[in-house]
């Protein structure tokens, strides 16, 4: 919700920059009016009194019309945010009859340009003065750009916010008693083989298989655009033989499918190559475990040490670092992890299973902690940088990180791709392990290996 308040704040802003603009607009076209009155010739500095004028009515439409899609998105955030839902329904109110204002100044800006390029005539001591309120409207001018600069920027700040709540909503949802409608367990592994499609033959290898069916990612190259959902094929897989298969929908994971038929043959051959992928995973579920139990061990500690509070463990109280981006966060019992966790995290990163990678996430998917090469200081100005090497302190939206970190079975097993510099296609496994804290659930262990 604070990005969000953030974000109708910097319209309000602009809501009143508009207003003061308006109001300086009318009173240069009400002045205009009264020269026209008074002069029948035209004169070149009038003229150009005029084109700013004009300039001003652009300025003034293409603000309305950004306003007013700002207005549609504040509306629909603040359906999804109670608690700003009153503070955003009155800006929008306000945005509302600031754009028919802006809407009516413009008109008659308009409309005063026609008459001045008309009738105006040169005048000494008025166009002075004239000239001197030309130049403050094209400050006026330039100042409306950059406010409306920022309102665009806060549209996409809300926007992004939009996108994570939905994204937490989602995964919530699904991981709840009755969110999960997944009638058949998946078993990530790396199983090479090939499709046919047509007269192509393409390497292809899994990413996780089922009872049903697997996600396949292509080795290498991307799948032709003629493969649709709904499209049939024939797969060979290693372990498995050959099996005719159904295309589902594509998705960051791979494609989809469904084995059209799975008769007594085939289902065993199934239940053999899943087993083999549990058993391929049954170290780093381990290693999982001992560290899920050691960092709840640590906490317990903590707590019997007076040097956390369960409040502070259990929080929901993430405040923004200032100046970071992408954003970082602090808790309350930030400092309290910085000093316990990286021990246990570079222990089981040198551990025979050799993760990738392991973490440990809070229910709400914080990572207070990463390893040292990912925990550098962030630079200022360059974000892309900062997402790569600073991942420490954040908050992390992927619906994979949230998945695990919601996991509450003794252990979790996700597949994702990571796409190398080259582009080549790496799968990674993640493997989390629930925390407990005095009987509270605090998080999850999570490490990847390549699978």
């Amino acid at each position: 919700g604070g990005k969000l308040a953030e974000a109708a704040g910097h319209v309000a802003s602009v809501v009143h920059m508009i207003e003061k603009m308006a109001r300086q607009g009318n009173f240069l076209a009400l002045n205009a009016s009264l020269e026209a009155s008074r002069n029948s010739q035209s004169g070149s500095l009038f003229a150009v009194i005029a084109n700013e004028s004009q300039q001003l009515a652009e300025g003034m439409r293409a603000a309305s019309a950004d306003l007013a899609a700002r207005v549609s998105a504040l509306e629909s955030a603040a359906g999804q945010n109670r608690e700003v839902m009153q503070k955003l329904h009155a800006l929008a109110a306000r945005l509302r009859e600031t754009i028919d204002a802006m809407r009516a100044a413009s008109e008659a800006q308009a409309q005063a340009c026609e008459t001045t390029q008309a009738s105006l005539a040169e005048h000494s001591e008025r166009a002075v003065s004239l000239s001197v309120a030309a130049a403050g409207l094209g400050g006026a001018i330039g100042l409306a750009r950059a406010r409306a600069s920022q309102a665009r920027q806060g549209g996409a700040a809300m926007t992004a916010l939009l996108e994570r709540l939905t994204q937490r909503s989602v995964v919530f949802l699904r991981n709840s008693s009755h969110g999960n409608r997944r009638r058949h367990e998946r078993v990530p592994m790396k199983a090479p083989g090939e499709m046919e499609h047509g007269r192509s033959h393409l390497p292809v290898f899994t990413l996780e298989v089922a009872r049903a069916g697997c996600v396949l990612v292509p080795a290498g190259a991307r799948f032709p655009d003629e493969i649709t959902p709904g499209a049939r094929a024939m797969l060979r897989l290693e372990g498995l033989g050959s099996v005719a298969v159904t295309l589902l929908a594509s998705t960051e994971l791979g494609w989809h499918t469904r084995f059209d038929a799975v008769e007594d043959g085939l289902a065993e051959r199934i239940d053999r190559l899943m087993a083999q992928g549990c058993r391929d995973s049954q170290p780093a579920m381990q290693l999982a475990r001992a560290m899920a139990a050691e960092v709840g061990g640590l906490f317990s500690h903590g707590l019997d040490a007076a040097e956390v509070t369960i409040e502070e463990l259990l929080t929901a109280d993430y405040r923004p670092i200032e100046g970071t981006d992408p954003v970082q966060y602090a808790a309350p019992a930030l400092a309290y992890y910085e000093r316990v966790l990286p021990p246990v995290l570079e222990a089981a990163r040198a551990s025979p299973v050799q993760p990738l990678f392991a973490l440990a996430t809070d229910r709400n998917a914080y990572a207070p902690v990463h390893h040292p090469e990912f925990s550098q200081a962030q630079r200022v100005g360059e974000p892309q940088w900062n997402d790569l090497n600073a991942r420490h302190r954040r908050l992390y939206d992927r619906w994979l990180t949230l998945v695990g970190a919601r996991n509450r079975a003794p252990c979790s097993l996700r597949a994702y791709i990571r796409h190398q510099a080259d582009g080549t296609p790496l799968p990674i496994q993640v493997i989390a392990a629930p925390v407990f804290v005095r009987g509270h659930f605090w998080g999850n262990v999570q490490i990847g290996r390549c699978l």
